[in-house]
């Protein structure tokens, strides 16, 4: 992981972004990219010409960057090189531009909002949007997380078929590997579900892909999941929970819902999204 980008739009959860996403940078010796992007204003001909407007903003806002920069360098001596820029356009467009051209590894964005609500975060912002569409990891970070290290890892994955063409599991170990952070695997069953033939091929299949890493397995019954996981998160220490970004997991349904009602998931932990390809 050589390059993060983090969003900001100088609000107080962006700024909170900005010291996990040094945090993480500092710890892997990373570069970082401060990334500010900026909405065209609508032309009128009753107005006066923007162009002077906007290119005063963009200076002034990349001057805003450069000083952020400057303090995160002297906070974190061990971060890569930082950059700051400032782009005109659609911020989920302009990111997507900067993962491919700048070969970005990792994206990290606050939570806007007045809520610690990560589900409510991920509904009524831009993370949203591009959690769902990135091809590089998305952390979002809730505005009372301070970044203490990543030592704990949940990963929530599903019992599915098939997984040999999934590339999840190695995913998740470099992920665990690059943190060297324990890795709790939580899988989520029916109540009084037994696990069928299938499921237990999984297991086993999971298991041998994980021996290598330091890992554990729980297995928890739907009932009730939120409080549940909340809980284990707390019990366990979670640094980062990490979910993976297939549209017919249950893990989408939670944390994406569409028809149903939003599920009041209140953590100050931080959500990764993965993207699965097969």
């Amino acid at each position: 992981m050589k390059t993060i980008l983090v969003a900001l739009d100088f609000t107080e959860p962006s700024d909170n972004a900005l010291e996990f996403a040094a945090g993480i940078a500092n710890d892997l010796k990373a570069s970082l990219i401060i990334f500010h992007s900026e909405l065209m204003p609508v032309a009128s001909y009753e107005l006066e010409p923007v162009a002077f407007t906007m290119i005063s903003s963009v200076e002034h806002n990349t001057n805003l960057l450069k000083s952020r920069a400057h303090k995160i360098k002297k906070l974190y001596p061990f971060i890569g090189p930082i950059s700051c820029n400032v782009e005109l356009g659609d911020l989920n467009s302009n990111i997507e531009n900067y993962v491919n051209e700048k070969s970005v590894d990792l994206i990290v964005m606050g939570i806007s909002g007045k809520t610690n609500s990560i589900s409510k975060a991920v509904f009524g912002s831009n993370a949203l949007t591009i959690s769902k569409k990135s091809e590089v990891p998305v952390i979002i970070v809730p505005m009372n997380c301070k970044y203490s290290g990543i030592k704990n890892i949940a990963y929530a994955c599903d019992y599915r078929e098939h997984r040999e063409g999934v590339n999840d599991l190695i995913e998740i170990k470099n992920i665990a590997g690059i943190f060297k952070a324990i890795l709790n695997v939580i899988h989520i069953i029916p109540d009084g579900h037994l696990l069928s033939d299938v499921e237990v091929e999984t297991d086993t299949y999971i298991e041998r892909q994980l021996k290598n890493v330091n890992h554990r397995t729980f297995i928890f019954p739907r009932n009730n999941i939120a409080n549940t996981i909340l809980s284990f998160i707390n019990k366990q220490k979670v640094d980062l929970i990490v979910i993976e970004r297939a549209n017919h997991s249950f893990f989408h349904e939670l944390f994406y819902p569409s028809t149903t009602k939003e599920i009041a998931f209140s953590s100050t932990v931080p959500l990764m999204t993965l993207n699965i390809h097969q």
